[in-house]
């Protein structure tokens, strides 16, 4: 009997679980999306598509591949790009590091170097390594820390209204 329960109890954490995870990749979709209303990029910079790269994180490519479908950033397509390695990162406006991948931030910076691009993690800290922004979960709620200075250092602008809503 203790081994049924056992198993039961796995099985409904287990679900749980997943839930908690998709409705986190949800949220995340949104914000990425809003992000990237409320941050100014270079003119020469937003030409053909807008493109937003996802490193390695399947789940979250899928949301925002849904949520943005049929939608802009100003006059630009949203395309959603999903990497692998490091290697194929190229010009994308936003590149979303997953907290398991968040070691690899100073390879990617060197790839990055200082072109445009808005560097958004997954691991709360990493704006101390170069993100721009953070996402965190604040009594059990996702939120987001931005670092102004990595954002000049990318020659992005971010928002007034974009600072005010970040911790």
């Amino acid at each position: 009997m203790k081994r049924v329960f056992c198993v039961i109890l796995i099985f409904v954490i287990a679900v749980l679980s997943y839930q908690l995870k998709a409705q986190e990749n949800q949220a995340k979709a949104m914000y990425i999306y809003n992000f990237s209303r409320l941050v100014k990029w270079p003119d020469e910079y937003m030409k053909d598509n807008f493109v937003i790269g996802i490193f390695g994180d399947e789940e979250l490519y899928k949301y925002l591949e849904s949520y943005t479908k049929n939608k802009k950033v100003g006059m630009l397509d949203i395309k959603v790009v999903k990497y692998d390695n490091i290697s194929e990162i190229s010009n994308c406006h936003i590149l979303y590091i997953p907290e398991y991948k968040s070691s690899k931030i100073k390879e990617i910076l060197s790839v990055v170097g200082k072109r445009p691009i808005l560097i958004i993690s997954g691991k709360e800290g990493l704006v101390n390594f170069g993100s721009v922004i953070d996402f965190v979960i604040v009594e059990n709620k996702l939120k987001f820390k931005i670092s102004e200075q990595n954002a000049q250092r990318q020659n992005l602008l971010i928002s007034k209204t974009l600072l005010d809503m970040s911790i």
